[in-house]
């Protein structure tokens, strides 16, 4: 097979030297060794390499032509399986493309194929495998990626399962350990979600921590390993309710800002994390001062969070909730006002079926209600009433079946912040 031959070694040199002209060349060499007539193992060997090369086309352009194309020909060639080692390989790179496109276009087909290559390539990998531990990974980040997606308890299962493995492969003073712990510690956090088991939180707080000391200061992660080991320490406040998992919280938080600038990507995502923090602190201890630096921190956040920007709706509802709780506290119509021009621009940005649309709601009326006491215009009460009724329309809608029914969504007088938004880690496929 001198044609593919020559075209494997062209890949190399692209490989080893980024010579873009190279993989051209590779592309078109494979391209003539599919047009002559080869036996069955051979056709697969080339549309698998024709198909790494276009991969690599994308990876080089962004254009989807070229991942569709892939992906085309990797389905070919696995028609074609036959060679143990072989059929491993072209499952993986399939797998790699279709979740490649998944988080392009969100397909959730894209996502189920991926995870469906995965699990056929550990049947060929059996445990203590050379190469198992890279498709484990890959299908655990897939199993999780469906989880968010879906929410099916046995994906997350699962994905956690995987994760330990890897923890076991990598010992302490492994190279990949504290990827390990990271990824391990954010499928502990995710089921912890689900199922409300602290234990869950306990141990992705340890796994947070001996990654953090992986990750001393100075290096890359740092600031991302002591964000993910805050907001667990936060989950684990207002499930146990212990100061000291709050103040830690917030130390890692103000450590995270001393390396990770404001205006860094993830910055703004700091800045409203410890703004929360030292709400719930304000919450509970009543300073002053914490309610003062968490508007100061959230109003940074918002400029860092113009228009068009995903997450401008939380810092809007964050900001103008800080704020009511200021006029509720000193009585300055001042913060009252600002907090509803907050809300008036939230509520357009969360659509009726927003998962944050009865926080919306809720703030939105209470803020009604309140200009309306403060200034006795009739117009400003049949508002709140409005808003009110709506919110009582989402609850209504929520209320679970039971002896003793209760809303998913609870409302109070005092609008508050939103809770700390946790990094969820993936480890690449």
């Amino acid at each position: 097979m001198p044609l593919n031959n020559l075209a494997t070694c062209l890949r190399t040199q692209y490989e080893k030297h980024g010579a873009i002209k190279a993989l051209e060349q590779a592309i078109e060499y494979n391209k003539d060794a599919l047009a002559l007539s080869l036996p069955t193992f051979h056709r697969s060997t080339i549309l698998s390499n024709l198909g790494t090369c276009v991969m690599d086309q994308y990876r080089q352009s962004g254009e989807m032509h070229h991942l569709d194309e892939a992906i085309r020909l990797f389905k070919e060639a696995s028609a074609f399986l036959v060679g143990f080692s072989d059929s491993a390989v072209l499952l993986n790179n399939m797998a790699y493309g279709l979740y490649t496109r998944f988080n392009q276009q969100g397909d959730m087909d894209d996502l189920d194929g991926a995870i469906l290559c995965l699990n056929k390539t550990l049947q060929l990998l059996p445990s203590g495998h050379i190469d198992r531990s890279k498709s484990v990974s890959s299908l655990a980040s897939c199993l999780q990626a469906r989880y968010w997606q879906q929410g099916n308890t046995q994906d997350i299962e699962n994905a956690t399962r995987y994760h330990k493995e890897l923890l076991l492969q990598h010992p302490p003073g492994h190279s990949n350990r504290a990827m390990s712990l990271s990824n391990f510690a954010s499928c502990l956090r995710s089921r912890y979600s689900r199922k409300g088991n602290v234990e869950d939180l306990d141990e992705a707080i340890r796994c947070y921590w001996e990654a953090l000391q992986l990750h001393p200061p100075g290096h890359s992660e740092w600031p991302l390993s002591l964000t993910r080991l805050a907001a667990s320490l936060s989950a684990r406040y207002s499930a146990q309710g212990d100061i000291h998992d709050l103040e830690e919280a917030i130390h890692c938080y103000r450590s995270a800002l001393v390396i990770c600038r404001p205006e860094q990507s993830g910055g703004s995502g700091v800045l409203g994390s410890l703004a929360n923090s030292l709400m719930r602190r304000f919450d509970r201890q009543g300073d002053t001062q914490d309610l003062e630096e968490a508007i100061l921190l959230h109003s940074d956040a918002l400029k860092l969070r113009t228009p068009g920007h995903p997450a401008r709706l939380e810092s809007l509802s964050d900001l103008g909730g800080c704020l009511h709780v200021r006029y509720q506290q000193l009585g300055d119509a001042r913060d009252l006002d600002e907090a509803m021009l907050l809300h008036q621009e939230a509520y357009p940005l969360c659509q009726a079926v927003h998962p944050m649309r009865p926080t919306v709601l809720s703030n939105l009326a209470t803020g009604l209600e309140a200009q309306y006491r403060q200034r006795g215009n009739v117009q400003l009460l049949e508002e709140a009433i409005r808003s009110y009724m709506e919110l009582s329309g989402i609850l209504v809608c929520h209320i679970q079946p039971s002896s003793n029914p209760k809303p998913s969504f609870t409302t109070c007088y005092r609008p508050l912040p939103n809770g700390d938004h946790a990094s969820n880690s993936q480890s690449e496929i």
